[in-house]
């Protein structure tokens, strides 16, 4: 009567034992690397989700801001405005350095936002240090709502794409 170790060795079963196991760990090996690299990907999608939102929220503050100084020019608050342009001029800025991958338009759009807040708010400077007459804040105003407009459509398209 043989033993079962003497039916193993005699039918090479431990070096097809040997061979299924490498083979196991090969297929299991190959499983991991997808799984992780499928992690990786979902991980970035979640980084690139809490930029858009970072953004939609420093957006928002903006365009708050540019309601407030379209109120403050209207109460020809001129002291106070220099302060509000500067701080409207950074949230911008930073949204475009927090963002590389923003479209042309949006990189534009920002871009042209930052460019006429900065000449208005040298304008006012110069008006508060010449004590020249004080500008006319229905044209201020329009120059702020056409950039909140194209504000308002930069961060709607942002917001349509959070989640994707």
């Amino acid at each position: 009567m043989r033993t079962l170790f003497q039916f193993i060795i005699e039918n090479n079963i431990g070096d097809i034992a040997s061979v299924l196991g490498l083979f196991l760990a090969i297929i299991g090996f190959g499983i991991t690397i997808f799984t992780v690299r499928k992690a990786k990907f979902a991980v970035l999608e979640v980084r690139n989700d809490i930029i858009k939102i970072d953004t939609i929220s420093i957006l928002s503050e903006a365009r708050a801001t540019m309601e407030e100084i379209e109120r403050l020019h209207r109460e020809k608050a001129w002291r106070i405005l220099p302060d509000r342009y500067t701080v409207l001029k950074k949230s911008l800025i930073s949204v475009q350095g927090a963002n590389p991958d923003l479209s042309k338009e949006h990189k534009e759009s920002l871009n042209r936002a930052v460019g006429q807040f900065t000449i208005i708010k040298n304008k006012i400077e110069n008006i508060l240090s010449t004590h020249a007459d004080s500008p006319d804040a229905s044209k201020l105003n329009k120059i702020v709502t056409k950039q909140i407009d194209n504000l308002t459509q930069v961060l709607e398209e942002i917001k349509n794409t959070v989640g994707r």
